[in-house]
């Protein structure tokens, strides 16, 4: 899963350059499918623990090898995830309306925090220090951490 992020990563500049999704109702609920499909997918295919124990918030009393396949999970779903949030970014710069576009980044800015935080958790509970830390891209994260987590099985 590790090798899919940094997949992800390396062919971001490429996705970038994709068409993306429109501005309409319809969009906002196929923007939505693909949040759902980018968090679950992994599971799907690599499903050694269920979605609600890679969803957990890791602790001394997993396995090892479990924290270490669910921060590969977050690795690969943030990765993801920052490419969808990327591409509305640059959507947003590109066609100069904000207002229409904002929405998805209002949808997909929670699932990526959390991610994240759950990634940085399983880094710093076995004290994994060569697996690269993960980057926010550059947004205003405060308001999005302050409201409510999104329940991430439930997409």
């Amino acid at each position: 899963m590790r090798k899919s992020a940094s997949r992800v990563v390396n062919n971001r500049p490429a996705a970038l350059g994709n068409p993306f999704l429109g501005y309409s109702d319809a969009a906002l609920l196929q923007r939505q499918a693909q949040i759902a499909e980018i968090v679950l997918q992994p599971i799907a295919l690599f499903y050694p623990f269920a979605a609600e124990q890679l969803l957990q918030e890791p602790n001394e009393t997993k396995r090892p090898s479990q924290v270490y396949f669910t921060s590969a999970y977050h690795s690969l779903v943030f990765e993801k995830l920052k490419t969808l949030f990327l591409k509305i970014q640059h959507r947003i710069m590109e066609q100069r309306i904000p207002e229409v576009l904002k929405n998805g980044l209002d949808s997909v800015s929670p699932h990526l925090l959390r991610h994240q935080d759950l990634e940085r958790k399983c880094r710093e509970l076995y004290a994994i220090g060569k697996w690269r830390e993960l980057k926010l891209p550059d947004y205003d994260w405060e308001p999005v951490r302050n409201i409510l987590r999104p329940n991430l099985v439930a997409v």
